[in-house]
């Protein structure tokens, strides 16, 4: 009997210890910051407008992920995610760049720079740059201002809400000494406005873009929409465009100004609406007007009733190819 009192005694015991071990796993878990929450603070943070549904499009439309670098939001946020996210934050917000040679300078001093991507070390040198996360010197590394950066350490929620602030500019950021390099100053200045480059400088695909015309009006015809007209100082507006985003992706141009802007630009005036569509990567027309008719919001614009005019800009830069759409209505 006793002997059986002690196996009952152990097996509760047992249950006791396997149950109590599930609230401790889920605080762990509740106390990281999931990346679908830290992106949708800093949307918040650039006044971007999102739901639940849209969140992912509408941050990729301003710049702020791409998928090659920035996935499965359900996991938690390592460093180096926050990392990407804050940089491009920082760009779209203030305007603030790092130049590749100073990052690659910044990334010698990492000490854990070999457990991410070429790609992702890039973006957390220039977020050291940036003041988001600190240093700390210590004279037994090679680097004697090495950086500890804990590439890919989980954040907090709390240290998500730090990073947030530091990005709004509520909170100072880290002053730190690079590797190699100056004391870090940062500045929250947007760059100045640049030149808009005379399209007669690049080389546009015009094949291309007369294929997407085409294909958007195949498109318009099968929903019962009008056909588009294309519009020439369209074309040269989305084509400038296209070297714009190929430097920054985003519907906010390299200056810090809406897209829109660029039709000013070229003169045109008698319009009362415009939208925009851009994309990268897609190597064919077909490919990319198939990526803009799969998404809802492009493909609202594609369809709308209520445009007339088109220009279409295609523009390839370093092996990857750049597609902006300018759609136009204009007054009686």
């Amino acid at each position: 009997m006793q002997c059986r009192m002690r196996k009952i005694i152990s097996l509760v015991l047992l249950t006791v210890l396997i149950v109590g071990m599930v609230p401790a796993a889920d605080a762990a878990a509740v106390t990281g910051c999931t990346r679908e929450t830290f992106l949708k603070m800093v949307l918040t943070a650039c006044n971007v407008a999102y739901t639940d549904s849209d969140y992912l499009e509408k941050a990729a439309d301003y710049g702020l992920i791409r998928e090659s670098t920035f996935s499965n939001y359900t996991w938690r946020t390592t460093k180096t995610d926050a990392a990407i996210i804050l940089v491009r934050a920082d760009y779209y917000l203030n305007g603030n760049k790092v130049s590749a040679a100073k990052a690659e300078a910044i990334m010698k001093g990492i000490t854990d720079i070999s457990l991410v991507s070429h790609a992702r070390g890039v973006y957390l040198a220039k977020a050291v740059h940036l003041g988001f996360i600190a240093g700390s010197k210590d004279p037994t590394e090679e680097y004697p201002n090495a950086i500890k950066a804990g590439a890919l350490s989980y954040i907090s929620l709390g240290t998500a809400k730090r990073l947030v602030a530091m990005l709004k500019g509520d909170t100072a950021r880290n002053d730190i000494a690079d590797p190699g390099l100056s004391t870090v100053t940062v500045t929250v200045t947007p760059t100045p406005a640049p030149t808009v480059p005379a399209v007669s400088e690049y080389t546009f695909n015009h094949e291309y873009e007369d294929a997407v015309f085409e294909l958007i009006n195949k498109e318009r015809t099968v929903a019962g929409a009008s056909k588009l007209a294309f519009n020439e100082t369209l074309r040269s507006a989305a084509e400038s465009r296209a070297v714009e985003i190929s430097e920054y992706f985003s519907h906010t141009r390299p200056n810090g100004q809406s897209c829109f802007t660029i039709i000013d630009e070229y003169n045109i005036t008698n319009y009362s609406s415009l939208a925009e569509n851009i994309a990268y990567g897609q190597r064919t027309p077909q490919l990319v007007m198939t990526a803009w008719m799969n998404s809802e919001g492009h493909r609202e614009n594609l369809l709308n009733t209520k445009y007339t005019q088109v220009g279409v800009g295609c523009y390839e830069a370093n092996g990857t190819i750049y597609w902006v759409q300018i759609f136009m209505d204009l007054f009686d």
